[in-house]
């Protein structure tokens, strides 16, 4: 089954501090088709300006993915972590039992764009850790390539309580790539960043989304219309 969300379904909501694109119900912004994926909870797409952001305040019982797209943004928590993330870093905040945390643009030059991801744990009440980590454009050039995963040794990701990846990739125009299945039962979700791709015979532009479940094949067929880069999160059912 295909479930297309089209950039321009999705709710802005500029608050002063920052132009925050939600694709699922969150807060204020409720529509009863687009409640969640999966475990995804959240999923933001987020500009942010002159030094503003996501206030501090107490989360629990999440895991919260952090991916710059363009600029950087600062990230400060209840464990003392002061970390600058910088594009072509992710970075993974289990809160766990509970922790307070913010995310906001550390100089007041360009905006910072970035993605953030809530993602419900698998297990509850954990100890609260941060983890953050580089990943090389060589890796993700032309084909999708894991940045977040449920892999604890795995030093080329950032590991993630829960069984769900996020695999990123960087396409040339005219590049055909393949997205490889982790999990046999699963559910996917393919975010444009920027550029145009193919996936299924459907186009879909830069913020477009695609849900994609009960698939047969081995592999999902990609091919870029543009230059894009694209993000998939498989979500382990």
């Amino acid at each position: 089954m295909n479930q297309v969300h089209r950039a321009n379904i999705h709710d802005i909501s500029p608050n002063g501090r920052i132009d925050n694109q939600h694709s699922f119900s969150f807060t204020d912004y409720y529509k009863s088709n687009r409640l969640q994926v999966g475990k995804i909870r959240l999923f933001n797409n987020a500009i942010s300006k002159d030094k503003q952001g996501f206030v501090q305040y107490p989360k629990q019982n999440m895991e919260i993915v952090s991916i710059p797209l363009s600029g950087e943004i600062k990230h400060s928590d209840g464990l003392g972590n002061q970390q600058i993330i910088h594009t072509g870093e992710v970075q993974v905040l289990s809160v766990g039992k509970g922790l307070s945390s913010s995310e906001f643009k550390p100089s007041s030059d360009a905006p910072a764009n970035f993605l953030q991801i809530w993602v419900s744990p698998k297990k509850m009440n954990t100890t609260p850790k941060c983890v953050q980590k580089t990943y090389s454009n060589s890796r993700i050039k032309n084909r999708f390539f894991p940045i977040v995963t449920p892999r604890v040794n795995d030093e080329n990701t950032v590991s993630i309580n829960q069984d769900i990846f996020f695999s990123h990739a960087n396409l040339d125009q005219g590049a055909e790539t393949q997205y490889p299945h982790y999990y046999n039962n699963a559910t996917y979700y393919f975010f444009v960043i920027e550029g145009e791709i193919k996936i299924n015979n459907i186009i879909l532009q830069a913020q477009d989304a695609i849900t994609l479940t009960d698939l047969n094949a081995d592999y999902i067929d990609i091919t870029a219309q543009q230059s894009s880069k694209v993000l998939c999160i498989e979500i382990n059912e």
